[in-house]
């Protein structure tokens, strides 16, 4: 419930839009900028979405001359979602953007979606005739190229016949058959071309094998390199680190000898009792030092 009790409604139930909605698609009906084939019953669970979508980017992009807005083409793929949407509909919501080429989109889109409806793959047929016409453009392609190779086939095979015919009866043959040797693009010229460039691609081959082992190498260098300066690193801590132990016991010791002459002071030298003390104390000395 809403505020005060009252339920509020939304566009689509409220009167008043729909009506306005049905004037505004009257309206455009009217000056012919919605064409009639926005009237055509579709079922859109009968349409291969997967398809359409890319058809509707591209297109949306053309229309906008380029310029790819991803919001307006997850809304119109979202709109298509809904089973039962209205066409109608989705023109007077596409008019912001595409502004004058709204018409043009409706009725391309809508002829698709109603072609698919019609075809046993739900797959529009202009798709599927252009699919088959790429189709048989590859396959001419092949074909040709096949032809191609085998008419060099059996003109190769012919030439040998002939030399070898030409080579039994011990003639060296006609000037014709010697100006189409000249002419063969097999001659011994282009052979040796190819044979440089073999070479050539062979020697180039072996400088990259060369480089990738100079590589290999600066890497192992330079891998050996940090670990001998770890290793040092190391050696160093260590050496710092027993100085620093040095210097603390060599502290330690000169704070015993300030202890033990202060309290030699603070004792009478002459008392029986202080000769006892500092025996005492040089036995301890003792004691600690073994």
């Amino acid at each position: 419930s809403g505020l005060g009790g009252l339920r509020g409604v939304s566009a689509q139930q409220d009167g008043r839009f729909s009506d306005k909605d049905k004037k505004i698609i009257k309206d455009l009906k009217k000056s012919g900028k919605i064409h009639k084939e926005l009237d055509l019953k579709v079922d859109l669970r009968k349409v291969n979405m997967e398809v359409m979508k890319p058809w509707i980017a591209k297109r949306v992009t053309e229309l906008l001359n380029g310029v790819e807005e991803d919001v307006l083409i997850e809304m119109i793929n979202n709109y298509l979602t809904d089973f039962k949407c209205d066409p109608h509909k989705l023109f007077i919501n596409l008019m912001p953007f595409l502004e004058k080429n709204t018409g043009l989109f409706m009725k391309e889109l809508w002829s698709l979606m109603y072609s698919a409806n019609q075809t046993e793959s739900h797959i529009p047929q202009p798709f599927l005739d252009a699919e088959r016409a790429d189709m048989l453009i590859k396959m001419e392609k092949e074909a040709a190229l096949k032809a191609q190779l085998e008419q060099k086939r059996i003109s190769k095979s012919s030439e040998s016949k002939d030399q070898a015919t030409a080579g039994g009866s011990g003639k060296s043959g006609s000037r014709w058959d010697r100006a189409s040797r000249d002419l063969d693009p097999t001659s011994d010229g282009e052979r040796d071309s190819e044979r440089d460039r073999d070479k050539e691609g062979g020697k180039e081959r072996e400088r990259e094998r060369e480089r990738e082992r100079n590589r290999h190498r600066d890497r192992d260098r330079d891998r050996d390199r940090d670990r001998n300066r770890d290793r040092d690193r190391g050696r160093d801590r260590d050496r710092n680190r027993d100085d620093s132990r040095e210097r603390e016991r060599e502290r330690e010791r000169g704070r015993e000898r300030r202890h033990r002459s202060r309290d030699d002071r603070d004792r009478p030298a002459n008392s029986r009792w202080s000769r006892e003390d500092r025996s005492r104390s040089r036995s301890r000395d003792k004691r600690s030092r073994d």
